[in-house]
C-alpha cells in the first residue's frame, strides 16, 4: 500500500480466493515468488497465508483489510485472479458502494466477470487484456464495461483516439520504464499501472 504515499488516484490490486472462501490480495498461484515456501493460495486458509512472513517483512492482506486501510477517495482497481465464491465477493462490493473512491472489478476472465455482471449489473467492470481484440470479445460475451486496461505495448495513438471514441476509459499496464511512462502520457491515456508510482506521478508533474 506504499502507493498511497505518492498520492495515486486508484490502487491496482490482484485477488485470489483461498482455501476458505476468503480473497487474498496475492498476484501469483502460489507465495513462492515473495516468500520461503510455495504455498498454493487456492489450498491453503486465509490465516495460514497470513502467518507466512513475506521477504519485504511484510504479510498477506485480505481484500477487507486493503479496502479498509484505503483512505477516502482512493479508488481500487481490484483484478479477479481466480474466485469461485462469486456471491461473496459480490456482497463485498456492493457495500463499497457509498465509499469515497471508485471500486472498480477487472479481470482477464471475461466468464468471471460475466458472473460477476450477472450477479450486480450495477457494478463497473474493466476488461483487460494483452490486445484490444479482447474487448470484441467481452461485447460479444454481452459485458457492460466502462474501462478497458490493455498492455501498454500494444497501443497507439489511433487505437487510443478510437477507444475514447467509444466512450471508453484507457488504462495501460504495466508501465515502470520513464520512456514508456512519458509515451504514455503523451498518447492520453485515462490511466497508468505501474510498480513505479513515484516516477509516474513526477513525470505527470513535469
Amino acid at each position: 500500500m506504499r502507493a498511497i504515499e505518492f498520492g495515486v488516484d486508484l490502487v491496482e490490486l490482484d485477488v485470489r480466493e483461498t482455501l476458505d472462501r476468503d480473497f487474498a490480495v496475492v498476484h501469483d498461484s502460489h507465495l513462492g515468488r515473495i516468500s520461503g515456501t510455495r504455498l498454493k493460495i487456492d489450498q491453503t486458509p486465509l490465516n495460514v497465508l497470513k502467518s507466512v512472513p513475506l521477504q519485504d517483512g511484510q504479510t498477506v492482506l485480505s481484500l477487507l483489510q486493503v479496502i479498509q486501510m484505503t483512505p477516502a477517495g482512493i479508488g481500487l482497481l481490484v483484478e479477479l485472479k481466480s474466485i469461485r465464491a462469486i456471491e461473496k465477493f459480490v456482497r463485498l462490493a456492493r457495500a463499497q458502494a457509498d465509499r469515497a473512491g471508485e471500486f472498480l472489478t477487472a479481470s482477464f476472465d471475461l466468464t468471471l466477470l460475466r458472473r460477476v455482471q450477472r450477479q450486480a449489473a450495477e457494478l463497473p467492470l474493466a476488461v483487460v487484456g494483452r490486445t484490444p481484440a479482447c474487448l470484441d470479445r467481452a461485447r460479444h460475451l454481452g459485458l457492460r464495461f466502462t474501462t478497458a486496461c490493455l498492455d501498454f505495448q500494444c497501443l497507439e495513438r489511433s487505437m487510443v483516439n478510437r477507444l475514447k471514441h467509444e466512450g471508453l476509459r484507457l488504462f495501460a499496464w504495466t508501465v515502470d520504464r520513464q520512456a514508456d511512462i512519458d509515451r504514455m502520457i503523451s498518447l492520453g491515456v485515462e490511466g497508468i499501472i505501474s510498480n513505479r508510482p513515484d516516477l509516474v506521478k513526477a513525470r505527470i508533474a513535469r
